[in-house]
C-alpha cells in the first residue's frame, strides 16, 4: 500500500496567537489552567513582541525547559506560566488513540491490524485514509471493508480537539462520519447530543466545543468515505 503524507494534526502555523488568546478568553477553564486568563492581552503582547505570531511559533519557542527559560528572560513572563501555556498549546495536538480503546470495535480485528503495525488512530490514517488502501487491506487481512471504513471514520473524529474515543463513537453513531459531516452543527448542538445520548450532564461546555469546531475547519481532509 502507498502511504499518504502524515497530516494527522492541524497545521499550527495557520492558527494565530491572537486566535489562541480569543479561545482562552471565551473558554471556561479548569482550575489548574485558569491562570492562563490572567493579564491575557498583556502577556500575549509580550510574546508577539519577540516574534511569536502563531501557535507553531509558540510551541517551537517553548519546546524545552531551556527555551522556556530563555523566553521567560526575554518577556519577563514566569517559567510556570509559560510551561502552563505550552501544555495548553500541546492539547491542540491530541495523542493518537489505541484502536483497542475505541468502543464496540472487534478485538480480533484490532489484533490483526496490530500484527500489520497498525495499533492506533494515527497509524491507521497514515496507512488507509484512502478507500483503495482500505480495500487492499481488507483483501489481505480478511477484515471486512465495512469495519475498516468505520475505523477510518472513528480515527478521523479522534483528531479533533477534546474528542476522545467515547465521544468519537457517540458522534459516529449519531451520523457524523468525518470532519466535514460536522459542518452546520453548532457547539450547543453537540453538547445537547452528548447529554441526550449519555443521559448525563456534559463535563464540558459550548465554549470548549466551539474550539473543537474551529479546529475541525483547519484540519486537512484526509479520509475518503
Amino acid at each position: 500500500m502507498t502511504k499518504p503524507v502524515d497530516r494527522y494534526h492541524a497545521d499550527l502555523s495557520q492558527i494565530s496567537l491572537e486566535a489562541l488568546a480569543d479561545a482562552l478568553r471565551s473558554r471556561t477553564m479548569i482550575p489548574s489552567r485558569r491562570a492562563l486568563k490572567d493579564d491575557l492581552d498583556a502577556r500575549f503582547a509580550r510574546l508577539e513582541a519577540i516574534g511569536i505570531d502563531t501557535m507553531a511559533d509558540l510551541l517551537a519557542a517553548l519546546k524545552s525547559k531551556a527555551t522556556i527559560v530563555q523566553v521567560a528572560s526575554e518577556t519577563d513572563l514566569s517559567v510556570d506560566y509559560l510551561s502552563l501555556l505550552r501544555r495548553e498549546a500541546n492539547s491542540y495536538l491530541p495523542n493518537p488513540v489505541s484502536l483497542g480503546k475505541l468502543p464496540n470495535v472487534d478485538s480480533v480485528h484490532v489484533q490483526v491490524l496490530a500484527d500489520q503495525g497498525i495499533s492506533n488512530t494515527r497509524h491507521l490514517l497514515r496507512n488507509v485514509a484512502k478507500r483503495g488502501a482500505r480495500e487492499e487491506l481488507a483483501e489481505s487481512t480478511g477484515i471486512p471493508i465495512s469495519c475498516l471504513d468505520e475505523l477510518a471514520c472513528l480515527s478521523d473524529l479522534c483528531r479533533l480537539y477534546g474528542v476522545g474515543p467515547v465521544f468519537a463513537r457517540l458522534l459516529y453513531d449519531a451520523g457524523f462520519q468525518t470532519l466535514d459531516s460536522l459542518r452546520g452543527s453548532t457547539a450547543e448542538d453537540l453538547v445537547r447530543l452528548y447529554e441526550e445520548r449519555t443521559g448525563k450532564p456534559a463535563d464540558f461546555g459550548a465554549h470548549e466545543i466551539q474550539v473543537t469546531l474551529e479546529l475541525a475547519a483547519v484540519l486537512d481532509r484526509i479520509v475518503e468515505v
